[in-house]
């Protein structure tokens, strides 16, 4: 859901908060050696059974070595960045998760109901303690909570401004919130639950309830999580997991190769393309990711027209080739598979003539500065955005920021670079956080009354059919009348595992370790 931050996440929060880790700082080198968006599964859900979950009839193996490019600093259950995420799904657990197909389905709950339009009420598991030795208990949920909502560095505060969560006995939480919100179990399942007492500290060593528990870390070296013995569900099978730091990415895949690392996560397209090049299978899946380019209306773009001739300059089929065919063409500015995707919108056509006879005809062939903002790493795009922009009578700048830097700097270009990450599986939250009237991820002083009313109206419509068409509706605004960006592709995520590896992954990223074998 919001922006980018590198990884397939912001979507998980922000424009520039997590899109697409693997798709910056793509290098050179050479090697030696339709689901229509998230299930709540009606009102009520109770579990039918506690059978554990496969791979509990496979053999035990020793060791599983997984190797990253860089260390990351705490372990905080509250972080969106997929490279802190990848790790703590491994040693904490939600009360609900989504499944391969964004179905919400029971984790540390064991059942949940809708009491009202604006409460849930969930029955917590019994028999399930923290690696700890502390058994679980509702005030530890709500204390999880209460960190996801305030802490002053949680990802997860704009989630939670409206909502409270109230304990009930040892194993139920009540939550509520202020207006009806058919997201809230979707949200939900980014909630890592931990001990209360934990609550309030700026950082803790980890301790969830998850199969793996955490045993040290060298820093940019490895970190070693090891198998809990009292997990409560079937024991996975890997006793062991070292998290390997390799900065250099040759040597990381040499050692990928030489069978020293079993499983490479969140690649990107160049060391896919060349991985490939030496018969490993890639595992390539679609993510709720797109991005685009930005229109800034306050500057030369308020005339919609010459919004038209920036989007024509550019043909879908030559950006894809950027991100090396891993992805999709993206048609709009929501991902395919997320509520709100409609399948009869379709951005402008690429055609260059009739973009240039659109400059040459309002700017009276002078030539239009226009100036643009790009990832490093993207420095082949944005040649041949300024090569077609320049063609059609465009005088384009181009310059390169670290995407986490863009968003500062958003409102000194005319078009810049940016992308989201639909993982609640929703349009809404993208419309809501970067559509809307200064919203908090609106970088292009873009404003539209129908669409805020539009937005304001969706805050509080359950029925899905209403709501589809809510969504569907803003789309249309933003990408057939108010021409608000360039949609340019939906990357996939990319995945590298040795031959007798097996694992899956969702389209948000998440790589449960248990499942693995």
């Amino acid at each position: 859901m919001r922006a980018l931050k590198i990884i397939a996440v912001l979507g998980f929060l922000g424009l520039f908060g997590l899109v697409s880790v693997q798709l910056f700082f793509p290098e050179s080198f050479s090697l030696s050696a339709p689901f229509s968006g998230p299930s709540t599964q009606g009102n009520f859900f109770q579990e039918t059974s506690d059978a554990p979950a496969d791979p509990a009839s496979l053999n035990s193996r020793p060791l599983l070595t997984v190797g990253f490019g860089t260390d990351i600093g705490q372990l905080e259950p509250t972080s969106l960045d997929p490279l802190v995420r990848f790790r703590t799904n491994q040693m904490y657990e939600p009360l609900v998760r989504f499944d391969d197909r964004l179905r919400v389905t029971p984790v540390l709950a064991k059942s949940w109901g809708r009491i009202s339009d604006t409460e849930f009420e969930f029955q917590i598991r019994n028999n399930v303690r923290f690696h700890s030795g502390k058994p679980l208990t509702a005030d530890d949920v709500v204390a999880s909570f209460s960190r996801a909502k305030n802490f002053v560095s949680s990802d997860l505060k704009s989630f939670f401004q409206d909502v409270q969560m109230t304990a009930f006995g040892d194993d139920r939480v009540r939550v509520m919130t202020a207006r009806p919100d058919s997201l809230l179990l979707s949200k939900m399942t980014f909630v890592l639950i931990f001990p209360a007492e934990f609550a309030e500290n700026e950082s803790f060593a980890p301790n969830g309830t998850g199969p793996y528990r955490f045993v040290s870390s060298k820093k940019n070296e490895e970190s070693m999580l090891k198998r809990f013995d009292d997990y409560w569900r079937a024991a996975p099978v890997f006793d062991r997991i070292v998290l390997q730091i390799i900065p250099e990415t040759k040597k990381r895949l040499e050692a990928f190769l030489s069978g020293e690392i079993d499983f490479l996560p969140f690649i990107n397209p160049s060391q896919a393309q060349e991985l490939e090049r030496r018969n490993v299978k890639i595992i390539s899946v679609p993510s709720f990711e797109t991005h685009f380019l930005v229109f800034n209306t306050t500057a030369r773009f308020q005339n919609p027209r010459f919004r038209q001739a920036v989007i024509r300059t550019l043909d879908p089929d030559v950006l894809l080739t950027f991100i090396k065919g891993y992805g999709k063409k993206a048609s709009q500015f929501v991902s395919r598979g997320v509520f709100g995707f409609s399948s009869t919108l379709v951005r402008e056509s690429y055609d260059l003539d009739s973009a240039r006879s659109i400059v040459q005809r309002l700017f009276n062939f002078q030539r239009l500065p226009i100036s643009i903002a790009l990832p490093v790493g993207f420095q082949d795009m944005g040649s041949y955005i300024q090569q077609q922009l320049d063609a059609a009578g465009f005088a384009p700048t181009v310059s390169y920021f670290h995407p986490e830097e863009i968003a500062s700097k958003a409102k000194e270009f005319d078009l810049f670079f940016s992308g989201w990450n639909f993982n609640l599986g929703d349009s809404f939250d993208f419309f809501e956080q970067a559509a809307t009237t200064n919203a908090p991820e609106n970088y292009s002083s873009y404003s539209n009354a129908e669409l805020d009313s539009l937005v304001q109206k969706g805050r509080v419509t359950a029925a899905a059919e209403d709501r589809l068409a809510i969504l569907q509706r803003i789309s249309q605004i933003l990408l057939k009348e108010d021409l608000y960006g360039v949609p340019l592709f939906e990357p996939n995520l990319l995945f590298a595992g040795a031959p007798d590896f097996h694992f899956t992954s969702s389209s948000d990223g998440t790589v449960l370790l248990s499942h693995a074998y």
